[in-house]
This record gives structure tokens, C-alpha cells and sequence, in this order.
């Protein structure tokens, strides 16, 4: 923990560890301030949201600080919960623990939530208080999976792919290995650990006969694998297998796995697939590692396979989320047109809970 981080910052980096763990439950990250202790970062005490079923963050910050409760403030990054579901109220144990005041983050979407946590600390006669508009920009990001899938009912749709400078997959032979570095390869395997399915086309499969595992270490957070789905055939001994072939139209695709309840799908290539659920408007995200390694032809692969639009006008758009470095490579996210209207409306529900408050 640095000195200089706010108790706001120190719960979003630790709604993070539980990214891996908690679905279908949102990751959440929770610091309790001990009364006194605004000032001094070594008494702070944290807790994030444990596996499906079992303590929330708020619940394992109060159990983690004992005593230390009576009059502390708490930070978390969503609203608590104001209901029974498989754990009891957190609204409960914030006010039997003697908090006398809360910091939220962003208000939780989920209809039995929705601003009730909120007005039940305020009956209770707790303070409540909001994280900043640049906090909260973070925690959505964070969230949008559990946030989209809550609100719609249907999985968060990411594309990941690693370009060249100039914005090539691979090279006109179909080699790809490797355009990324290790760290952002690493980096991929801890969002497949995060994903709940995995999608590549027939062509990727032949030419590369990927594993599409989660490896790197974070498989031992795992309960369970990702499932796999290729869109096509798989050649016999392909090291995907076991996997779920689909052949249907991209259309139908997310009524066809509606009984998985997905959260997350990621779209891992190639340049036709993603064309398919780009063209369709199920992609919801794109995160691409961009490599400092320029092609420099037109006859390599490109994201998207097939023709463009002719007009400037007639582009898709969209907006870009957290741009980092990564091992030399650039971690772009962009957000599509739909994506970004949503992103706006979970900010929306927020700003008009804090104006009722």
C-alpha cells in the first residue's frame, strides 16, 4: 500500500482480486478507515468479495477489522446489499458494526439493490458519501461484464487481438506467433481466467491448434475451465478439444448458449469471426495489444476479414477506455457505440441517487 493512495483507490485495487473468483457476483473491493485513522494507511483494513456464496467485501473488511469498526468509515466500490440472498443484508452488518459512515462507489444495477442499500444506511442515520467522477469512471470499466449481463440479461461480448503497429494479426502465411510480448500474453490469460466462455473460429484452430486454456498460475484460482466453442469443425487430436462446436448464424448465437447464463464471452480470432460478431453488433469491447513491430504489406491479415464501409460517415464508432503499457505493447480498450450509451447510464443512475441523497 502507498502512502499516497485514498482509501478509494486501495478499494478498487482490491475488488481486483477477487475478479478471478467471484462470478457470478460482482468483484468488489471494501476499506474500512479505523475512527482516527484518516491520516494513517497502516491501520486501514481491506476485504474483497470472496467465491459464489460466500462473504461479500464489505462483510470480510468488518470481520477483518474486529473492534476497529465502532465509528470507522467504510469505502466500497458497489452499493452494499440490501437483501437476502445466499448471504445475508451487508446493509445489516454495516450497522450492527457501528460504522458511521460509507463511501460508495457506484450504485449496484441489480433491481433488488438499485439504490435501496443506500436509503437503508441513511435510515439507519449513517452518512453517506460518494467516490469521486474518476474513481467511479474506473469501477465501472472494472465492472461492465457484471454490469452489462445484470442490466441485459446477455454476456459482455470482448474481443481481444494482438496487432502489429500497422495493425496486422498475421502475416500473409498465417503466422502469428509471436506478435505480443510475454506480458501481454500473460496478461490474456488472466482475462480468460475472468472469461466464461472462449471463442475461435475453425481456421484459427487448424492453423495455430491452440489450447485456448488458462494457464500462467491463474488456473489455480479456477474452479472450472472456460468453456471453449469453435464456430466450424475441429480437426481430429486438436488440443481445444473437448470443446463445443457451433455451425449455426451468428444471430442466433446468443440464444444458443442462453442456458450457460454467460457473463463474459471472449473472442479470441480470427480476422472472420470477429468480423461476424462485429458486423452483427454483439461486440461489446476490443482490446487490442498493439506491438511496436510494423508489417509493412497489404497482404497480411488485418482484425476484421471481408469490405468496409465506402464513406467516412458510414464507420462505426465508438470511444476508448484505459490505454496502458504493457511489456513495450500498448492495452487499448474501445468500447463500442452501444457500450459507450451504456457506460453513460450506469454513470446516470449514480449521479441521480447522490442528487437524492
Amino acid at each position: 500500500m502507498s502512502d499516497s493512495q485514498t482509501p478509494n483507490q486501495l478499494a478498487i485495487q482490491e475488488s481486483l482480486k477477487a475478479r478471478i473468483i467471484s462470478r457470478p457476483n460482482p468483484w468488489v473491493g471494501a476499506v474500512i478507515v479505523p475512527y482516527g485513522f484518516q491520516d494513517d494507511p497502516a491501520k486501514w483494513i481491506s476485504g474483497h468479495t470472496q467465491r459464489y456464496k460466500g462473504d461479500h467485501a464489505e462483510i470480510c473488511a468488518i470481520k477483518n477489522a474486529g473492534d476497529l469498526t465502532v465509528n470507522a468509515t467504510l469505502y466500497v466500490t458497489l452499493e452494499p446489499c440490501n437483501h437476502f440472498g445466499n448471504t445475508p443484508p451487508c446493509t445489516e452488518a454495516i450497522i450492527a458494526a457501528g460504522i458511521t459512515k460509507v463511501v460508495v462507489g457506484i450504485i449496484d444495477p441489480d433491481q433488488r439493490v438499485s439504490g435501496s442499500g443506500i436509503q437503508k444506511l441513511l435510515e439507519a442515520g449513517i452518512e453517506v458519501e460518494f467516490f469521486s467522477d474518476a474513481d467511479r469512471k474506473s469501477i465501472i470499466e472494472i465492472l461492465l461484464p457484471y454490469l452489462w449481463h445484470k442490466k441485459t440479461q446477455t454476456p459482455f461480448i470482448l474481443l481481444k487481438m494482438a496487432v502489429t503497429a500497422d495493425g496486422k494479426t498475421a502475416t500473409s502465411t498465417g503466422d502469428s506467433k509471436w506478435i505480443s510480448s510475454e506480458a501481454s500474453r500473460k496478461f490474456v490469460h488472466y482475462i480468460r481466467a475472468t472469461a466464461d466462455a472462449i471463442v475461435v473460429g475453425a481456421s484459427t484452430v487448424k492453423n495455430d491448434d491452440p489450447e485456448l486454456t488458462v494457464r500462467y498460475g491463474y488456473e489455480t484460482e479456477l474452479l472450472n475451465q472456460p468453456m471453449r466453442i469453435v464456430f466450424g469443425g475441429v480437426p481430429e487430436g486438436s488440443k481445444i478439444e473437448p470443446c463445443i462446436k457451433f455451425s449455426g448464424d451468428i444471430v442466433n448465437f446468443l440464444d444458443e448458449f442462453k442456458m450457460y447464463d454467460f457473463q463474459l464471452v471472449m473472442i479470441e480470432g480470427g480476422s472472420n469471426v470477429a468480423a461476424e460478431f462485429m458486423s452483427s453488433g454483439l461486440v461489446n469491447m476490443i482490446m487490442l495489444f498493439m506491438a511496436p513491430k510494423i508489417y509493412g504489406g497489404n497482404d497480411a491479415f488485418s482484425i476484421f476479414s471481408g469490405s468496409g464501409p465506402k464513406y467516412i460517415k458510414d464507420l462505426q464508432k465508438g470511444s476508448f477506455g484505459a490505454v496502458e503499457l504493457i511489456g513495450g505493447d500498448i492495452k487499448i480498450n474501445y468500447y463500442t457505440e452501444d457500450t459507450v450509451e451504456f457506460i453513460n447510464s450506469i454513470s446516470e443512475i449514480t449521479r441521480n441517487v447522490i442528487a437524492d441523497t
